[in-house]
């Protein structure tokens, strides 16, 4: 299943604004903070990512593959500023990061949003790509139990009944976990920004 180029071109947003600010500094290693690791290319974290040697063998030189190998896994305040400023010489471009994206990261989210949500097959493909969106930031989290996870539930509960309009409702509601939360008003935009994507999916049919 594929989603649309506008749903394609808001991810890359979300994750690094454009090219400009992305050779502008998103280039280097970054730690955008919460229960995120280090971040790479296109908002790839390699705290949440395990097959990072596989998905970036032939496209970074191995010198940097070894630098970035020790942040697999660590997530949150197990990576520190130091960390940071240690990988600041590692240099991943623009279209290196493209590559990743397109032929291994985006298909893996496409494929474990359909797997972990009902009727993904009766969705359009912007609507179908504001829940990758989702999922590439938050991951499959559909069936955790807690509050932090109430909307994700409450999502799939949508799917499974196909009450596709009330979607939109729970996605931006969801930004209650990270309002007034220092450095994380940008995950508040970017759930708005997903709600009015899956609406704009609706209505156009």
């Amino acid at each position: 299943m594929d989603i649309s180029d506008k749903a394609f071109n808001k991810i890359i947003g979300y994750e690094v604004t454009g090219r400009y600010a992305y050779d502008r500094g998103l280039c280097h290693p970054t730690h955008p903070g919460g229960l995120s690791g280090v971040t790479i290319g296109f908002g790839y974290d390699l705290g949440q990512e395990h097959n990072f040697d596989v998905d970036w063998s032939g496209v970074l030189d191995e010198a940097t593959i070894q630098a970035l190998h020790p942040f697999v896994g660590l997530t949150g305040n197990q990576v520190s500023l130091g960390d940071i400023d240690s990988l600041s010489g590692v240099n991943v471009t623009w279209d290196q990061a493209m590559s990743v994206y397109r032929h291994v990261t985006l298909p893996k989210y496409v494929d474990m949003t359909v797997r972990a949500l009902p009727n993904c097959d009766m969705l359009n493909p912007t609507c179908l790509g504001a829940l990758v969106s989702l999922v590439y930031n938050r991951g499959p989290s559909f069936q955790k139990a807690g509050d932090w996870y109430h909307e994700m539930r409450q999502i799939r509960d949508a799917m499974e009944i196909h009450d596709f309009a009330s979607i939109p409702v729970y996605i931006r509601k969801m930004a209650r976990l990270w309002e007034g939360k220092p450095g994380l008003r940008g995950v508040c935009i970017r759930r708005g920004d997903e709600a009015d994507l899956f609406q704009e999916g609706l209505d156009n049919g």
